[in-house]
């Protein structure tokens, strides 16, 4: 019998070692050795040893993306994962095997540290962040760290006709910063969203503008009639944030038509006064 068995543990490994090398190939094949420890050790528990990955991979730059674009659509071939999971069982085995879940986690980490090089991974990131709760606050981040050089590229997705893509970007938008104000009309346009997420979301990024036009404020000052109590806070925060220089625009509007407008722009008005020293 155990003639036998190790015959079989054999024939396994000849069977095996070729789906292992075909697919290594195929998912490492253009992935250097060093954009693989630097993914690993991004994740190490050690604070120095993610430094120096978080450098190296800074140093990798653009040239880095490609990979991490095919990482971030990995996934497992069934065939292969059994495979390695009855070879990893044989102690004298050892076979270094990342599940796909994790290998685009590692990605989006990575595009993380890229920041602005990794744009052209936004359809990925996108794509990503439908996986579950967690991937989509990651690539959240990794969105956010585009900068100004995301900024446009993140507003061709406020039209996808999914309202959790929208809510994403536009959450993105609110951590880039003021560079936004390229943005401001499609930004004024996602505060009548259908998902209150995305006008959420809207009415906290145009809060970031350093110099809010009235166009801003009023659209804001709109917001405050939500009937969602998460816009209107949003919508709040903003404004209180902007501080006296929206008073003028305040002030027009208390001769809007619409009561409502008016209403809300006396109650802002107020408020913000009460804060100035």
């Amino acid at each position: 019998m155990r003639r036998r068995g190790r015959i079989l543990l054999l024939l396994a490994l000849l069977i095996s070692v070729p789906l292992i090398g075909l697919f290594l190939w195929r998912e490492l094949g253009y992935e250097s050795a060093q954009l693989s420890r630097c993914l690993r050790d991004l994740q190490d528990p050690s604070a120095l040893v993610q430094h120096r990955a978080q450098e190296s991979l800074r140093r990798l730059g653009p040239g880095a993306v490609p990979a991490l674009q095919r990482k971030l659509h990995a996934r497992d071939v069934p065939a292969f994962t059994n495979v390695v999971q009855f070879l990893q069982r044989q102690s004298f085995v050892k076979i270094p095997f990342v599940p796909a879940r994790q290998r685009r986690i590692q990605a989006a980490i990575g595009c993380v540290i890229l920041g602005p090089d990794a744009t052209p991974a936004i359809p990925d990131l996108i794509a990503f962040s439908r996986e579950d709760g967690y991937c989509l606050n990651l690539a959240q981040s990794a969105l956010s760290q585009l900068g100004p050089a995301g900024v446009r590229p993140l507003t061709l997705a406020l039209t996808n006709k999914d309202p959790a893509v929208r809510m994403l970007v536009v959450g993105a938008l609110v951590h880039i910063g003021p560079e936004v104000v390229h943005v401001t009309p499609a930004l004024i346009n996602s505060l009548a969203d259908d998902a209150f997420g995305v006008r959420y979301e809207a009415a906290r990024a145009l809060g970031r503008l350093r110099a809010p036009s009235p166009s801003v404020v009023c659209a804001l000052v709109q917001a405050l009639g939500d009937p969602d109590p998460w816009v209107r806070s949003g919508a709040v925060i903003s404004l209180e944030n902007f501080g006296p220089q929206i008073l003028p625009a305040l002030a027009d509007l208390q001769n809007d038509p619409r009561p409502g407008v008016r209403t809300n722009a006396m109650k802002t008005l107020l408020a913000i006064k009460k804060l100035e020293p």
